[in-house]
């Protein structure tokens, strides 16, 4: 039995230290968790007093290790319990600036310090309050490291890490003590929703997919402004949210009529006196009236929820009174409620962008994406080719034979995690909130959207409309249609 641990031992002091290329998650970890340990020992070597610069600089390192590590620890947890991981659903009552890369490694180096005894600067009763959680984390932050760098060396002589049940229930323990401490922690950093506030949020998102379903059904919107993320919508949309809000649903999150303004939603609270004197207007408004207000809020100039009273009132031109009513409501929101606003947008981005729409189309034709055998043709004679050539060769080939649009099948889109920049080569640009990835319809490739502007009926590949093409299948798909064009 000596043998065996003897053995171990040296496989972690001469090897596991120089495999930080290797492609084993544990490999990786043990050398970061190594590095760490390392600028802890100098830091503790240090005389806080004398070498302030350097204790500093030590510090920043040590930071960035604990980031490394922790981030190797959650690839791990999601490799080795991914079914037991603690959800954090939570993360939704957050401000967008606090869910960012790196958070879980920012709260451990939190934690490590209100356990050491530190406090939160003018929040010391918060600080008390979660110092027990925070000393719990550390603990059970220790026990994870040492069973992981103790499987790391059994690993390296074939162990499978699976099958040690210790682990992956401390790997468990740890991922719900961190969630809990996240949670604690950032209430105690910065405002929080409550329930009551995410049911109220979620109701307006609703009404903003209402809203905009039934603008892009009214040509009050495009598609495109919502595929390319257009900023007019941020003005457009929460005014016609608004003037659909009254309109159409007098029992929903805008209405007034026997509630007070502490029951509405936090965005509309102060004007529920506003929201009631219009709601009451609208419905004396004509037809024609109610449309020369619709193109008005679709316009981007501003309005005024001071002058409620003195605009509506006026009979010159009530349609006038009521625009500057309802967009100063909405661009109030802008202003005062800009995450909200931020994550309803979202929502409807999600909802209703062309991905959106095609989701279920694009979802099936992945999962069920198979080698299509042809009769005659041997099943193991394929090769993968360029998405675009082969979508450009799919739609020659079959528009040549005359193939019926049922007998072609469109190629499967490629994930959306696969690339982060736009994969047309005279471009290459990184995709952000406002450069989003789009499909193209032939290929299936991910591009910008200002390389996949065209838009052109492939009936070679079912699609009998206009969709959305990439530069490249626009230019074969034009041929094709041509020639079926001269063949008709």
């Amino acid at each position: 039995a000596s043998q065996p641990a003897m053995l171990q031992s040296l496989g972690r002091k001469l090897f596991l230290p120089h495999r930080k290329s290797g492609s084993e998650l544990l490999s990786r970890y043990y050398a970061a968790d190594q590095e760490l340990v390392r600028v802890a020992q100098q830091i503790k070597r240090l005389d806080a007093d004398k070498q302030q610069d350097r204790v500093s600089e030590l510090i920043g390192e040590l930071k960035e290790c604990q980031q490394r590590v922790m981030k190797l620890m959650l690839e791990l947890m999601n490799e080795l319990i991914p079914d037991r991981r603690h959800p954090k659903d939570f993360r939704m009552k957050f401000p967008d600036e606090v869910v960012q890369e790196g958070l879980e490694g920012q709260l451990w180096y939190a934690s490590e310090c209100l356990a050491a005894g530190s406090s939160i600067l003018y929040r010391e009763v918060e600080a008390e309050s979660i110092r027990p959680l925070a000393i719990q984390v550390t603990r059970e932050g220790e026990k994870t490291r040492r069973l992981l760098r103790d499987e790391a060396s059994r690993s390296y002589f074939g162990a499978e890490p699976r099958a040690n049940r210790r682990l992956l229930d401390q790997l468990a323990l740890f991922d719900r003590i961190l969630a809990e401490f996240e949670l604690s922690y950032v209430s105690a950093m910065v405002p929080v929703k409550t329930m009551t506030e995410m049911d109220q949020l979620q109701e307006v998102a609703v009404l903003f997919s209402e809203t905009a379903a039934w603008a892009l059904a009214g040509g009050h919107i495009r598609r495109d402004d919502i595929d390319e993320c257009e900023p007019t919508l941020m003005i457009v949309l929460p005014r016609l949210a608004v003037l659909h809000g009254l309109l159409v649903h007098p029992d929903g999150p805008l209405s007034t009529k026997d509630r007070p303004a502490s029951k509405l939603c936090p965005l509309f609270r102060a004007f529920h006196s506003h929201l009631d004197r219009v709601r009451s207007f609208l419905g004396k408004l004509k037809q024609p009236d109610m449309d020369r207000l619709v193109r008005r809020l679709c316009l981007t100039e501003s309005g005024d929820a001071t002058d409620a009273e003195a605009d509506v009132d006026a009979d010159a031109d009530r349609v006038a009174g009521l625009f500057k009513v309802i967009a100063g409501v909405a661009d109030q929101i802008q202003s005062n409620y800009a995450w909200e606003l931020r994550y309803l947008l979202r929502c409807v981005y999600n909802l209703h962008c062309s991905e959106a729409v095609d989701e279920a189309a694009a979802s099936a034709a992945a999962a069920t994406a198979t080698l299509a055998v042809e009769e005659g043709l041997d099943a193991f004679d394929w090769q993968v080719t360029d998405s675009v050539q082969s979508a450009s060769t799919l739609m020659a080939t079959a528009a040549a034979t005359g193939a019926e649009a049922s007998a072609v099948e469109p190629p499967a889109w490629v994930p959306d995690s696969a690339s982060d920049v736009c994969t047309n080569r005279r471009c290459g640009q990184a995709f952000t909130i406002t450069r989003r990835r789009h499909h193209c319809r032939a290929c299936g490739g991910l591009f910008c959207s200002a390389c996949t502007r065209a838009r052109r009926a492939l009936p070679v590949l079912g699609f009998d409309s206009p969709v959305r093409l990439c530069d490249a299948c626009c230019v074969s798909a034009a041929a094709v249609n041509e020639n079926n064009g001269d063949r008709a």
